[in-house]
């Protein structure tokens, strides 16, 4: 039987006062008839214990399902909607919590893997490049540059916020890629091979 939002958001404040932690499911339903589901986070962290892997991957994979393509009739609820499911997950890998007076819980392993996913599938561009943002958060957010290089060297639209990333927030080792691309001369996309080309130009070469 499908939940209202009423018993939906019902649901959703037991849950809280009780300290205990949403099912996929019941994340899905606030999520899309919400636009909020604040257990995602603490439950993905594991704030108030212990929890299995095939339980957090299950919550996740509703993130990034309904960041990659959930849809309303309401585009700007959408977008909403999209948005705190992705910031949920990139929140989640930072080992945040929403649960007042715990800080700190257990970075969730699994962020990295489906913010590259969203990075590549995700219907709306500007989860994409929020995915791509995300991934240099993490704490071991420089394992991931070389994938932020195989976006700008692709067809993937969000190639552009690629290279941004690389450049302003990937540190001199970011800095470092986006000059060997600008270099290299194999980034199909012009607008991107533009922006390398002026924000980081490679050395001049004398005759």
């Amino acid at each position: 039987m499908l939940l209202t939002t009423a018993t939906a958001v019902a649901s959703e404040g037991r849950a809280q006062a009780k300290g205990v932690d949403p099912t996929a499911a019941e994340v899905a339903v606030a999520l899309r008839d919400n636009g909020r589901y604040q257990g995602a986070v603490s439950a993905l962290t594991q704030a108030r214990g212990p929890r299995s892997q095939q339980e957090l991957d299950e919550i996740a994979d509703t993130l990034v399902a309904i960041a990659a393509s959930f849809r309303s009739s309401d585009e700007s609820r959408g977008v909403v909607t999209r948005t705190t499911a992705l910031t949920s997950l990139v929140d989640a890998g930072l080992g945040r919590t929403d649960i007042v007076g715990v800080e700190k819980g257990v970075p969730y392993s699994g962020a990295a893997t489906r913010l590259m996913r969203l990075a590549e599938t995700a219907e709306d561009i500007s989860i994409r490049g929020g995915a791509l943002r995300g991934l240099v958060r993490l704490p071991n957010g420089k394992e991931y540059l070389p994938f932020l290089r195989r976006v700008v060297l692709s067809e993937n639209p969000a190639a552009w916020q690629a290279a941004v990333v690389l450049v302003t927030r990937a540190g001199p080792e970011g800095r470092a890629i986006a000059r060997e691309l600008s270099a290299g001369g194999r980034v199909p996309q012009p607008r991107v091979r533009e922006y390398l080309d002026n924000i980081a130009p490679a050395p001049s070469k004398r005759p």
